[in-house]
C-alpha cells in the first residue's frame, strides 16, 4: 500500500492519510478476458476512518493517476478540514523578467511567478490576466505551477505595438 499526507492550506493543523491499495486482479469475463485493476483509495484524519472508501476499476493503467486523484478529491470533499484560518494576504509578484528597469527589448519573453502564501484558498488561474502595450495577450499564455504558485509564461508570436 502506498501511503501519502494531504492537509487543506487554510489549516495547517489538521493531516490527512490518504492509502492506495491495489485489492485485487480479476480477469473480466473468465479466465480469457480483459483484465480490471481494483484500486481501494482509503484516507483517515487523526485516526478516523473517512468512509467509505473509494474504488477505481481501471482496464488500462494510462489514466491511473487522473483516476486515483478524482479519489482522492472526493475522499477530501468528505473530511471536516474546520477550523479553517482566513485567507487575509492577496497574491502577489514573487518574480518577473525581465524587469521595467533593464531595458526591455520588443522582443523580450516575459515570465512572471505569482505567489499565494498560507493560509490561503489559492491563486485561480482563470484570474491570471497579462495585458501589453494595452493589449490582451492572456489567450498566449502559458501557465504552469499550482493554486499557490503559478509561473506566467508568454513568448512573443508578433510584436505588439501601442498606438498614439
Amino acid at each position: 500500500m502506498a501511503t501519502f499526507l494531504v492537509r487543506d492550506p487554510r489549516n495547517t493543523s489538521k493531516v490527512a492519510a490518504f492509502g492506495v491499495n491495489f485489492r485485487q486482479i480479476a480477469p473480466k469475463d473468465g479466465p480469457e478476458g480483459e483484465v480490471v485493476w481494483v484500486v481501494e483509495v482509503s484516507a483517515n484524519v487523526q485516526g478516523v476512518v473517512v468512509s467509505p472508501s473509494e474504488y477505481v476499476y481501471l482496464t488500462s493503467l494510462d489514466n491511473m493517476d487522473l483516476e486515483i486523484k478524482g479519489a482522492v478529491e472526493r475522499l477530501a470533499a468528505r473530511i471536516n478540514w474546520e477550523p479553517l484560518e482566513p485567507d487575509t494576504h492577496a497574491p502577489f509578484v514573487e518574480e518577473s523578467l525581465p524587469t521595467v528597469s533593464s531595458g526591455v527589448s520588443i522582443h523580450s519573453r516575459i515570465n512572471v511567478v505569482i505567489t499565494d502564501l498560507h493560509p490561503s484558498v489559492g491563486i485561480d488561474p482563470d484570474s491570471i490576466k497579462l495585458t501589453i502595450n494595452g493589449i490582451d495577450a492572456t489567450s498566449e499564455i502559458k501557465l504552469s505551477g499550482n493554486p499557490q504558485r503559478y509561473v506566467v509564461d508568454w513568448v512573443p508570436t508578433q510584436i505588439l505595438y501601442l498606438q498614439v
